[in-house]
Order: structure tokens, then sequence, then C-alpha cells
């Protein structure tokens, strides 16, 4: 049997085969499956031999046609030929009739507002056959040409706009390209099929941007660009902003929105005048994000309602009389501006005025400077504009507000205009020459947007985004009361808005910053008392939690983090959760507690990059002397060497280490760690507090000579007299130790002439008194606490002045002097 003959009963009921091979025979149920029952195989049989088939006979019948089938011969093997030819024609004519009312994809996302595709009509497919008879006719030409080439016929896919748009908005974009493709082909040379394939290109720009296929959207879309419609200049303008801000091009994003708008009068009558509005959000958002990233905040945009959640809106639906009138709106308008720029006012009847403005490819410059003359205006470039004056701007304004036409031109140029006095100045916000007067620039034009976006849109949902958006910008700038203002806005006057728990929490970081803690925990305790499902709210607790530390409330922080602690976060938040309640039960004196979170924070400290590995295993080192396990401190002193430190942190571990080595009586330990450091690793400060805790050490070992030299070794080259005079100090106190009075009354006058005025200068004056009550020197004594205590005291140091003037009384034998110096009764009558 031939392999087609095969194929045919395979995808039917096939005989079977036995175990060796050969067919089984069918039976007549099986056959009557095959072809559709007993009655139709009898009149097929009829057909083919001429002759009637009585009833009871046709199975037996067919049984013989079959075997001489697989023989090559008999009526059956006759028919083979003749039903293939009408199982092609069948399968033909269903195509046609598919084709005839094709069923478009559709997509549940529509862009924008346009409304879902409509069935496409016969009247839509115009090379579709109009009647039955036509698509037989068309069927059974298909079959005749297949039986001649032995190939399928191919059926030319329909083409009309209707269908190419239908596919567009519904995500079928490698159709709708095709179908694009296919009507560019059709179009003839002529002024509204030019302008039509300018339409198509942007249409097909559009396809390959949404199939990924980057490499032929830019031809395309300057293509459209350049088109004589400035209906198609506005769209693809508009498209373009949206792709460059996905692409984080926030400035060239900036630019194409300013185009779209100067032509947007052209799509006012087809587009919703949303639009409008997107692009001035648009505008606010790059400037914005430009602007923070001039700034070292951190500041972010949150939720889903700024620029690169928003959806372009797409050409809707029209008919052939709707798109010639788009493509030729403002046409001749923009050609009567082809000489120069056209600047009216519009004199309104209620005597309120407009302005109308029309520019063809006008130089930026040429224009601003007609604008400018018109209303009186000077002009100014800065530096930084004067290579963009030439650049081309078109504008279709017919009716508009005064204030509109300098930024809009300007915006289209990619530049910025500021107005001052009568007098306006462009600058360039791509390069600046300084940068403090850069931000400065941006910030007040991002400000000047948002205003600009309130005062003309205070219905567009979005507002609380605008308010959002000049705290952002606000901050940015180093105005943190006024961003704090308009944070509290937010919350308080669009509360129902996702924005308002996220302006409590930039709100509270800004008063973090500012060192004002009571108010960042009132805002971080509205955030959970009132949006307690708001996806920040976990993370409200954890700046509850650490504003709380930081206000020195430590019990009630502690309790705060391991709320936190046990809550369903990430592991980044437990690190820190664990953390901050280590650190609040060290502070408590809690000193197992803080071991226990120190264990805790260990496990999750990696998954946290901002948590300091090397205060951590401080902070645990000095934990772990508090609990008596100084060989555990001691390894977690050298683990926190290990981590990130700066030059201060490394400085401050080696001390502590050091000191913790003294207070437990290990000094040769102490001593090897603070030799450890390489003098080129310190700064001149830490090298001096180095210096000075061996010097201690070597006084508590009773070898103040050895303190003395190596201070002296030290003095002798230090030039900076506030590190000297602290030196001398600590030399003073080692001449002292080594009972050498004279020696240490000289250099506390010397350090008392290098110090400047201050805590460390009045402990060191009331040390030189105290000396001098010991070298039997009471009249000096007297002298120097009499003028300590004619001047502002705290109490510790009034306190010890009055006790040495005492002493010194009481050995010079006033003894009436000394007991109300005792008594912390200081009469300067008496002295």
């Amino acid at each position: 049997m031939a392999k087609d003959d095969q194929d045919i009963f395979a995808n039917g009921n096939a005989p079977a085969e036995d175990g060796a091979g050969n067919r089984a025979e069918p039976d007549s149920a099986g056959f009557d499956d095959l072809f559709g029952g007993g009655e139709q195989t009898r009149e097929l049989l009829e057909t083919a031999s001429g002759a009637p088939v009585e009833h009871k006979d046709y199975v037996a019948d067919l049984e013989k046609e079959l075997k001489s089938y697989e023989n090559g011969s008999g009526k059956m093997a006759k028919l083979r030929i003749p039903l293939m030819y009408a199982a092609l024609g069948a399968m033909a004519i269903m195509l046609v009739l598919i084709l005839w009312n094709p069923v478009p994809k559709t997509s549940s996302a529509q862009s924008g507002n346009n409304p879902a595709p409509k069935r496409v009509t016969r009247e839509a497919l115009p090379d579709i056959a109009e009647n039955e008879t036509e698509l037989a006719a068309s069927a059974e030409q298909a079959v005749e040409e297949d039986a001649e080439t032995d190939q399928p016929a191919e059926i030319e896919m329909p083409v009309s706009w209707q269908l190419a748009h239908e596919s567009f908005v519904g995500g079928d974009y490698d159709q709708a390209l095709k179908i694009y493709e296919k009507l560019r082909e059709r179009l003839k040379p002529g002024d509204t099929d030019n302008l039509f394939r300018d339409l198509i290109d942007l249409q097909v720009a559009l396809c390959h941007y949404y199939m990924d296929d980057a490499d032929k959207v830019s031809k395309l879309f300057t293509n459209a660009l350049q088109s004589r419609s400035p209906a198609i200049r506005a769209m693809s303008n508009y498209y373009l902003a949206f792709i460059d801000f996905k692409n984080e091009n926030f400035l060239s994003a900036r630019e194409h929105a300013y185009r779209s708008l100067a032509l947007f009068h052209t799509l006012k009558d087809h587009f919703p005048a949303v639009i409008e509005r997107d692009c001035y959000m648009l505008i606010g958002n790059a400037l914005t994000r430009e602007t923070i990233s001039l700034s070292n905040s951190n500041t972010e945009l949150p939720g889903q309602s700024w620029a690169e959640y928003m959806t372009p809106y797409h050409l809707p639906a029209m008919d052939k009389k709707g798109i010639e009138e788009l493509l030729q709106k403002g046409i001749e308008s923009m050609a009567d501006a082809a000489m120069g720029p056209a600047i009216r006012e519009r004199r309104e009847s209620l005597g309120g005025g407009t302005f109308s403005a029309i520019a063809l490819d006008c130089p930026v410059d040429e224009f601003i400077a007609r604008y400018a003359n018109y209303q009186g205006y000077g002009v100014s470039w800065h530096k930084t504009a004067e290579q963009f004056t030439n650049r081309p701007i078109n504008l279709y304004l017919p009716k508009t507000i005064e204030q509109k036409i300098p930024e809009y031109a300007a915006g289209s140029a990619g530049l910025i205009v500021r107005s001052d006095t009568n007098n306006l100045t462009v600058y360039n916000p791509r390069t600046y020459v300084s940068l403090a007067f850069h931000k400065r620039m941006m910030v007040n034009e991002s400000m000047a947007v948002w205003r600009h976006f309130l005062h003309r849109y205070p219905q567009d949902p979005r507002v609380a985004n605008a308010h959002f958006g000049l705290a952002a910008v606000y901050s940015a700038g180093g105005q943190e009361n006024v961003a704090i203002g308009e944070y509290k806005l937010v919350a308080s006057r669009y509360s129902d808005s996702e924005l308002a728990p996220y302006a409590l929490l930039y709100s509270s970081r800004i008063k973090t910053d500012m060192k004002d803690y009571a108010g960042a925990r009132e805002d971080l305790s509205n955030i959970v008392l009132q949006y307690p499902k708001a996806r920040i709210s976990d993370q409200a607790y954890l700046y509850l939690a650490q504003a709380t530390m930081k206000s020195g409330i430590y019990g009630e922080a502690a309790d705060l983090f391991a709320k936190v602690y046990n809550l369903n976060i990430t592991r980044r938040a437990k690190a820190r959760a664990a953390y901050g309640a280590a650190i609040c039960n060290y502070e408590t004196g809690q000193f197992g507690s803080a071991e226990a979170w120190f264990e805790r924070c260990e496990k999750f400290y990696n998954d946290d990059p901002e948590i300091d590995k090397g205060e951590l295993y401080y902070t645990l080192a000095k934990t772990k002397f508090a609990l008596g396990k100084y060989e555990d401190a001691t390894t977690a002193f050298r683990l926190a060497l290990t981590g990130n430190l700066d030059r201060k942190q490394y400085a401050n571990v080696i001390l502590s280490w050091a000191q913790t080595m003294m207070s437990h009586g290990d000094y040769a330990e102490a001593l090897n760690i603070l030799a450890a450091p390489n003098e080129e690793d310190l700064t001149l400060e830490q090298s001096c507090e180095i210096l000075k805790a061996q010097a201690r050490i070597y006084r508590e070992i009773d070898l103040p000579r050895r303190s003395a030299m190596l201070l002296n070794q030290k003095i002798e080259f230090l030039a900076n007299a506030e590190l000297r005079g602290e030196l001398l100090v600590e030399l003073a106190r080692s001449y002292v130790a080594a009972g050498d009075t004279d020696r240490a009354e000289q250099e506390y006058l010397a350090a008392l002439d290098d110090l400047s005025e201050g805590k460390y200068k009045l402990e060191t004056t009331l040390e030189l008194a105290d000396l001098c009550i010991d070298t039997g020197r009471d009249e000096q004594a007297v002298d120097i606490c009499s003028k300590l205590l004619a001047t502002p005291l705290d109490q510790r140091n009034r306190k010890t002045a009055l006790s040495i003037l005492g002493t010194a009384y009481k050995n010079q034998k006033q003894y009436d002097k000394a007991a109300m110096a005792f008594a912390g009764v200081y009469n300067p009558a008496n002295n």
C-alpha cells in the first residue's frame, strides 16, 4: 500500500495488525465511523460503480473493495483520487470562510483608555469575495491549481487599517506589523498618502519597540519626527518621552514631553485631555529624579502613581475621514509661520486675554527674542546654553496662556527659561560650570513645574504626587523644614492616598537627621496606628525603634526591636532589629540579654551590608567583658578589627581593648595592643590618644619616668598647640607620680598656655590647684580656686573647687572660711 494511503487510514480507525504483521480485517462499525455511517457509504459505492447496491450486500461488497484497494484495483481504488480532490476543495472553502470573519486577538491589558477591538466586518475587508458563489469558484480554482502544481494554495492575508489597529491594541504586534507593512506597500505617491505613510511608520516603530526589536525603532521614529503633519510629530514625541523615561534618560524625556505639549492642540479632538496632564506629570518626575541625583539624598518616589507606571495612550479607532482630519490638523497654520514665528494676543469678550503662538522649525533664540520683544522683556543666555541657540522648535498653540509660551519653547529645545523682573534667562540643564549653582537652578525649576501642575490641574487625582514631589525637591535642596511641611500636608489632606504613609516615613527621616527624635517617633507612631496594613508598616516599626533608641529611651526601644524581630520580615530587617535590641540591652546593663541578641544578630548580619561588623563585635566585646568572659572579649575585639573600620573607629577599638585589659590587670597585653597599630595608619590625634594611654599604663605599673620619656619624645616635635597642651598635662601627671613637683608645676603652667578654653583646661587648672595644696602653696591654691568660682561651673567642678579651697583655708587655719567652703558656700567678699 502506498504511504499516502496508509496516512489516510492512520488518521482514522486504521485496521490493527496481528503479531506477525498481518493487517486484521476491519469490522463494519469501525468503517462506518471512518466515513460517517452506512447509508453514506452505500451512496458512495453506488456513485463509484454506476449501479445500485443492495442494502444487505453493501457491507460484504465493501469488504471486497477494501481487499482490492490494497492490491491497487477495484472500485475503491478508483475513488481514491476524486476523494482526495473533494477533500482539498472542502478544506479550501473552510479556510476562506474562516478568513471571511476572522476573530482578532484581544488582550485585557488595553493601552490607555482605548476601547476593546470590534469584530471585523466584510466592509472592512474589501479584498474578500462578496458572496459564497465567488468563494466556491475561488476554491475550485485553488483545487485545480493544486492538482496541477501538487502544492497547497496560498490564501492572501486580509489587509485593512481597522484590522491592523485591532491587532495592535490587542497586543498582537507581529500580526499588526505585517498588516501595516502591506498597507504601506499599497500607498501611492501623494501628499495624503505620504502623511499616511508617516503615520504607518510611527505605528511600525511602536510595534518594533513593543517586540523589543530596537534596531529599527530609531530610524522609524526619525521618519515620523520629520513628518509634515504636526499631529504625527506630537504623537512621536509623546511616545519617545515615555521610552526615554523608562530608560532613565530623564532630561531627554522632559524635552520630548515639552515637544509633544507644544503641538498638543493638533491632538485635542481625537485624544483624551489627560495626555496633557500626563506629559506635565512626566516632566515633574524627570526633573525631580534628576535633582535628587545631584544630592546625597536617598529619597525615592514611592508608590505606583508616578510616570514609570503610566501607560501611554495610543491612536484611537478612527475612520478614513477622522484620520485625514488628524493628519491635516495645523499644517496650513504652521506653513504660514514658515517665514517667521507668529505670536499674537487674543482679546476675549469679557476683557481677559489669551495668546496664540505658532512656529515651524524656528531657531529657539529667534522665537524667544520675538516673544521677549513683544512683551518688552530682556533676554540673556547663560554660557552653558549659548551653543543651543539655533536648535529648531515647533509650536502650535492657537489658544494658550502667556506663561506657557516661553516655557514650551525653551523646553522643546531641551532648555530652561527663568523669568526675573521682566528679564528672561535661558539655561542648559545638561551641563554646568558650578555644581552648587546648577543644583540650585534644577531645584528651582522642579519646584516651578510642580507648582504649575497644582495651579493648572487642581482636580487631577495626582495632586498628592505633586505635593510629595515638591517635598522631595525641598529636601534635596536643603530646605528640610519646608519639606516636612509638604509631607505633613500629604499625610493630612490626602490621608487616603498611597503616598500618605510614605510622607510620614520621609518626614520622620528628616527629623531623625535633624536629631528631632521625639518628632520622628510621633510620625512613625502614626504610621503604625493609622496604616497597619501598609507595605511599609514593618519598616516603620523598625524606624520607630531606632528613633526611640536615639532618643535615649533604651528600655522602650529594646521592646520595639524585639517586636520587629518577631514579625514576618526580611532577614535584613531581622539583623537590624537584633542589633538594635543588643545595643539597647547593653546600654541598660542587661548584659545577658545583650549577649543573646548579639548571637541572633550574628546569624543575619551578612544579609545587611549596612550593619558595621566592626561596631557589632566592638560592642559584643564590651558585653563579654562586662560578663567576665575575658577570652571571649579578646576574640570579639580581634574580630572587630577585621571589620570595615575607618581610622577613628579603629583607634577606638584599640583604646577600648587596651582599657579592658588594663581593667583586668593585664598591663603587658594592653601595651602590646597599643603598640600594634602602624603610625602611618593613624591620624595625629589618634596617635596622641594612644600615646596618652601608654603613659597612663606606665604610671600604673610604677614607671613614671618611662612615661615622661615617651611624652617628651613626642612633644618636642608637635606643632599643634591643643594636642601639645594635652600631652603636657600627661607629662605633668607623670612628674607628679615621680615626685618631681617643680617640673610638674612647670608643665601644668605650660599646658594652660596651650589649651583653649573648655572643660579640659578647667580640669587641668583644678589639678594645678590641688598640686599647690600638696606642695604647701595654699595661698596660690586659694587664688586659683577663687578665680574659678567667679566663673560659671558645672556642679561637679564647682564641688571640686570648693573642696580644694576649703582645704587651703584649713591649712591656713581660717576655719570659718573653710567650713563655709566645705558646706558648699562661697562668698567672694570674704576673699
